[in-house]
């Protein structure tokens, strides 16, 4: 109990008390922050230094690992080309053809790659591509400028290695006359001798440019980064890049460290990390990386913390006095977590904004807000659209849209993005100048916590050369060599297109004679001249075709059904009373015409049937009605049905194999099944019945005979074998199912089986397709697409159907010793096979003259009559 008096006192000075008690104990916080304080600041620095050195250590592992990586690439380039096929052949028989193409591919694919060459085992340059700057586009050096490197030194070294060593050089400066080139571009030789059949031949060797892989080395926040040699030359340094052509020594600049550096693996001191750059690398100079730290850098870090500490304590001091003593740790520790938080924010900004830069760099990308009002642009961005980031911020992205994109693919896209989904497709857009450009654009909405859209952002990569590649291989396949109007393909897509038309075709009576006494000049001048005829007589609601030898077809779009008759009768007329002069005669010629107003699935077909029909009964028109007598073509498809039912139920639908040549090995490696009716000893094409097997469901049969029956018989043989699948086929549930569950029945069959995509133009439903045929490639099958190079929509899906093989059409190869189209078509798709990753293969091959051609355009494949005609078995 507190006596009396000491309560009174205690109560009269309450404040006193309570005053030197918060003074005692302010005293006393003030002293324990300050030990906190000042124990915090040694911490800090402590694990800085330690921080330091772990980076350290962390950074010299990574960039000798870099540069190892950076070189053996180099050395794998070397010893590929070393390898491969063509650059053997090339030795065997002085052929530079594919060598050549192996090399400008090669030098091509490595921007890094100044000068590939082959310098046989005299020193004289055989073969030299090289590009002038890093990044330019390369180019094959003329004979005439090659030369005689016998007496270089790295000839010398080169012919002394041990036949399988990789030779390197110094990393020196290039000189152009004995000069050296400014800027400076650093470079490295990497070589090594070609041997055949024991047979020394020469070396390959690679001069690479080293400053983009130098430069890759010196990134650093902390550290002043630089690569010394073992003469004591500085390689690359912030004043002494290059040193040994200053009169300034490394001495001047690491005094008490350079000899320790250079006789030693590794080095480690407070202020200096350098280690053996290539210690696994056959080079004939050792190189140092060196980390000098970068005290400007250090100090205002360490500044930073002390100031964050500083802040710390304070506030602990002014908010904690009445629980400080308990809690003293919390500013160490608190600091100590601010140091550790603003080390991780550093690494992962430096990760984040390399991965931006690299994305930035190969791709055209733009933000937008959610009116579609333009925010953001890159580099790219302006370089290909010609328009600077002033003049398109802020305005919508319309300002580039191409004015023949239908407002559809507009309205799927922002139906998407307002669904929070993605949109992926290809655009044409216009540039600045006018100038159209494609792109194969991704466009993705930014949600944010609430998961509502605050922006989009659009990743575009530019196809416009594969595109104008499509659409200039398009237009020749769809266009008369002879005449340049549109063939029979360009009539069937125009016709396509609109529902309601008019259709003419003109044959000119006796052509064949013409030909055959004549010859092949006479006929075509006559075929020219005629052709310029009729579209004289035509207008713009007119399109004019030659779709055969002697036919054309004339196509409205707009005349009534008498109107146009009446006008095609008055124009066969005119053609009648013609006459065409040529250098040996004048001709008076006159036709047959066929006319069709029918709907556009049945419109070329009863053109055609109609004009057939003219000839056969001498009229010189015939407008196409159904009292013309079709009905015998009905009579005829009734005997192939029963015809086709009967084989089914005896097993005469059997199935022929057809032998695939490997150009590589000079092997047969594959053969593709083939289905044939079989009636007593005749062997009937399915040119005949296979047509009328779809219009009477028994198409379906037919396909699973051919699968069951080729699977019986590559089941124990070790080739590997193609089928015909259409698309209707694919999208087929029974046929789906059949296929499946025969691929399970028959183990690894899957292995062997290529399916062959026919009539691919038809996809309608793409997502179906692809899903199945992923489906297919899980149990081992390799998909082809068939008749490659006939239409818009084999190069449409191309990519997204990933095949393996494609087929070249036949239709272009038989054409391909006497058209040049053709040939350069074959070449085109060839060289864009290769560069996707598809093995090519040609068919048709039925003479030595086209297989001796298609082997010279590097096709993988063949397959023709003068290969194997189908057999009914494979052995």
């Amino acid at each position: 109990m507190i006596p009396e008096t000491d309560f009174k006192y205690i109560a009269k000075n309450t404040f006193k008390i309570k005053l030197l008690f918060i003074l005692s104990f302010t005293i006393f916080s003030f002293l324990v922050t300050a030990i906190i304080y000042l124990t915090s600041l040694k911490l800090h620095n402590n694990f800085l230094e330690a921080h330091i050195n772990s980076e350290a250590e962390t950074f010299l592992e990574r960039d000798k690992e870099n540069f190892r990586e950076s070189l053996k690439d180099f050395e794998d380039i070397v010893n590929l080309l070393f390898k491969s096929n063509e650059f053997e052949n090339y030795l065997k028989s002085g052929d530079e053809n594919q060598t050549s193409s192996l090399f400008r591919y090669t030098i091509n694919f490595k921007r890094d790659i100044y000068q590939l060459r082959y310098i046989d085992s005299s020193g004289v340059e055989k073969i030299r591509f090289q590009r002038d700057k890093i990044g330019e586009k390369p180019y094959k050096v003329s004979d005439k400028f090659l030369q005689n490197k016998r007496d270089s030194y790295y000839f010398k070294e080169i012919s002394e290695l041990e036949n399988s060593q990789i030779w390197y050089s110094y990393i020196d400066l290039n000189s152009e006359r004995g000069e050296i080139e400014t800027p400076f571009i650093p470079t490295l030789r990497v070589a090594k001798k070609v041997f055949v059949e024991n047979k020394y031949h020469g070396f390959l060797i690679l001069n690479i440019f080293m400053e983009d892989i130098l430069l890759d080395l010196l990134e650093s926040n902390i550290f002043n980064v630089s690569i010394l040699d073992d003469k004591k030359n500085f390689l690359i340094h912030k004043e002494l890049s290059w040193s040994k052509y200053l009169d300034k020594k490394v001495e001047n600049y690491l005094p008490p460290y350079s000899e320790k550096i250079i006789t030693s693996d590794s080095f480690y001191s407070k202020e200096i990390f350098a280690t053996h750059l290539n210690p696994y690398i056959n080079m004939p100079e050792r190189l140092y990386l060196i980390l000098q730290l970068n005290f400007e850098s250090f100090e205002e870090a360490k500044k930073e913390n002390n100031f964050y500490i500083l802040i710390a304590t304070t506030t602990i001091f002014l908010f904690t006095i009445f629980i400080g003593t308990l809690f003293s740790y919390i500013p160490s520790k608190l600091s100590k977590s601010l140091l550790e938080t603003k080390f991780r924010q550093e690494l992962v900004r430096k990760k984040f904004n390399e991965y931006i830069k690299a994305m930035e760099k190969n791709n055209i990308i733009s933000k937008s807000d959610l009116s579609g009002n333009i925010t953001y642009v890159n580099d790219n961005f302006c370089n290909i659209t010609g328009y600077s980031r002033d003049e398109v911020l802020g305005k919508p992205h319309s300002i580039l849209r191409a004015e023949d994109v239908p407002k559809e693919t507009f309205k799927n896209l922002w139906e998407t993005l307002e669904a929070k989904e993605s949109w992926q497709g290809i655009l044409k857009n216009r540039a600045k100048d006018g100038k159209s450009y494609w792109v194969d654009t991704v466009i993705k909405p930014v949600l944010n916590t609430q998961n509502r859209v605050v922006e989009y952002i659009a990743v575009r990569h530019d196809i416009t050369e594969l595109m104008e590649q499509r659409q200039h291989l398009l237009k020749i396949a769809q266009t008369d060599e002879l005449t340049s109007f549109g063939n029979k393909r360009k009539l069937m897509e125009d016709i396509s297109k609109k529902d309601a038309h008019n259709l003419a075709i003109f044959t000119i009576n006796g052509f064949i004679n013409i030909g055959d006494i004549y010859g092949y000049d006479i006929s075509n001048e006559i075929i020219k001249q005629f052709g310029f005829i009729i579209e004289r007589e035509l207008h713009k609601n007119f399109q004019i075709y030659r779709i055969d030898n002697d036919r054309f077809a004339v196509l409205n779009y707009s005349f009534q059904k008498e109107h146009f008759i009446n006008f095609i009768y008055l124009l066969n007329q005119k053609l009648s009373n013609s006459s065409i002069s040529t250098k040996v005669k004048d001709f008076n010629l006159t036709t047959t015409c066929g006319v069709s107003t029918e709907n556009s699935d049945t419109l070329l077909v009863t053109a055609e049937m109609t004009n057939r029909h003219a000839h056969n009964i001498n009229k010189d028109i015939l407008v196409y009605s159904k009292n013309l007598g079709i009905e015998e073509n009905h009579k005829n498809n009734i005997f192939w049905i029963d015809k086709i039912r009967k084989a089914l139920g005896e097993d005469r639908i059997v199935v022929f194999y057809q032998p695939i040549y490997n150009y590589k090995n000079g092997k047969i490696e594959k053969f593709e099944a083939l289905v044939r009716m079989v009636e007593n000893e005749d062997v009937i094409s399915p040119l005949l019945f296979l047509h009328i097997a779809k219009a009477s469901q028994q198409y379906l049969k037919i396909t699973k005979q051919v699968i069951k029956s080729s699977f019986e018989t590559f089941q124990n043989l070790d080739y590997e074998f193609s089928i015909n699948l259409t698309i209707e086929d694919i999208l087929d549930d029974d046929m789906n199912s059949y296929l499946i569950k025969m691929l399970e029945e028959y183990d690894d069959i899957g292995k062997k089986l290529v399916i062959e995509l026919v009539e691919s133009e038809s996809i309608q439903s793409f997502s179906e397709v692809d899903k199945f045929l992923k489906k297919l490639k899980s149990y081992g099958c390799s998909i082809a697409i068939d008749d490659f190079g006939t239409g818009y929509s084999n190069f449409e899906y191309l990519i997204k159907l990933e095949p393996d093989y494609i087929k070249i059409d036949g239709s272009l190869v038989e054409n391909i010793v006497r058209d040049d189209n053709s040939k350069e078509i074959v070449k085109t798709i060839v060289d864009f096979g290769h560069k996707m990753g598809y093995k090519v293969i040609g068919e048709f091959i039925s003479n030595r003259e086209i297989y001796s051609m298609i082997e010279n355009l590097n096709l993988d494949y063949a397959q023709g009559f003068y290969i194997g005609k189908p057999k009914s078995s494979p052995v």
